[in-house]
Order: structure tokens, then sequence, then C-alpha cells
């Protein structure tokens, strides 16, 4: 297949420290790709074929940690943390750069795992997305674009045996940020905007190994 060639290059590595107090580790990769779009022709009679390439790379970097508290209500508090930094060029024939893409992200989140009291365990907790976006060359289609999510969620459940009921919640702001653009000739815009979802359920046991349940959620 012509234009379809690929080469790609990976490198990871990581370090954990887990002892009684707890763990943390960090981890940093980088990926390399280079590849061929196949041709795509085009439709017109004297319209001219594509072959671009592609030419990708990105850096992710990727933290983890759990700290025990074993208390009455908490039983152990979970952080993630992942940050992304990622670009691709679109290459011509001739080799020049005709579209680059570039985008960055940071996310993180933290989970209260709940002390199991009786049949009822559940855990509460937070996120936050960060991303920034931007599009240089010819083919721009979109403008600049910052975006920040914040979630707060719950997941509770009651386990009685052969009943089980869970419940969970989740609420999200979410807030869009585009610049000016004057190739696309479009404004500098805003918007934010909020979300709640809930979902209930609950499951039966019917013979070992085996449950039925029903489930309802709403957005």
């Amino acid at each position: 297949l012509p234009n379809s060639a690929s080469e790609s290059w990976n490198y990871a590595g990581g370090i954990t420290y887990a002892g009684a107090g707890g763990s943390i580790g960090f981890s940093l990769a980088q990926l390399h790709n280079f590849y061929g779009v196949p041709i795509r022709y085009s439709t017109e009679p004297d319209g001219e074929s594509e072959q671009v390439r592609i030419r990708m790379d990105q850096t992710r970097a990727d933290l983890r940690a759990v700290a025990p508290i074993e208390g009455p209500w908490l039983d152990q508090i979970k952080l993630r943390a992942g940050w992304a930094d990622y670009r691709h060029d679109e290459i011509e024939e001739d080799g020049a750069i005709g579209t680059s893409f570039f985008a960055k992200g940071l996310e993180t989140r933290v989970d209260l795992i709940q002390t199991r009291r009786g049949g009822w365990d559940g855990a509460l907790g937070g996120q936050m997305v960060l991303r920034k976006t931007s599009i240089v060359g010819d083919e721009k289609f979109l403008p600049n674009i910052d975006a920040e999510t914040y979630g707060l969620f719950t997941l509770q459940s009651l386990d009685l045996g052969d009943f089980r009921f869970e419940a969970g919640g989740r609420y999200e702001h979410n807030y869009l940020y585009a610049k000016a653009d004057d190739f696309l000739n479009t404004p500098e815009t805003e918007r934010s905007f909020d979300t709640f979802s809930a979902s209930l359920g609950g499951s039966y046991a019917i013979m070992p190994d085996w449950r039925v349940g029903l489930s309802v959620s709403r957005t």
C-alpha cells in the first residue's frame, strides 16, 4: 500500500517506593512515530493526490501515591496525576511541514477511600483536567483553545448479604476559552457549563456466584 510505511520508538522508565507508610511512584515515557497516510486521490480530473506523512512526538509523566490512614471513617487516600506534551506535524511530499498540532494536558485525581463499617463502604473524590490545544498551518480548522474541567464525585455501597445496593453521583464544571483567530476569522469566545449525573442500583444473589441486578442513571 503506497505511502503506508511506519516507524515507532517508545522509551519508558519509572521508580516506585512501597512501605508500611504507603507508596509513591513516578514514571516518564516518550513516544515517537513517523508514518505515512495512504494516498488520497483527488476526485477532480486536474486535482493533485495527497501523500502526507505524520511525525508525532509525545512526552508523558505519571505520578501515583497511596497513603494509609486507617481511621474510623477514612481508610486511605489515593492520588493520581498525569502530564502530557503532544505534537504532530503533517509533512508534505517535498519535506515541508504543512500543519502542526500541539496539545498539553494535566490531570489530577484524589480518592478518599472510606473505612468499611459493617456492610457500608464507599469513596469520595475530586478530579481536575487542564488542556491547551493549538494548530499552526494552512489546514488549521480550530482556534487555540484552553479547556478546564473540575469534578466532585462519590460512590457508596451497602452490602446486606444477598442484597447489595449502590449509589453514585458526580458534579462537573467545564470552562472553555477560544482565542480570537485572524486566520479563521473567529472572535474570542468563552463557554462554561455544569453537569450532574447520578446512578442507583441494586442486586440480589440468587445462588453462589450468580446475581441479578437493576440500575438506573440520569445525567
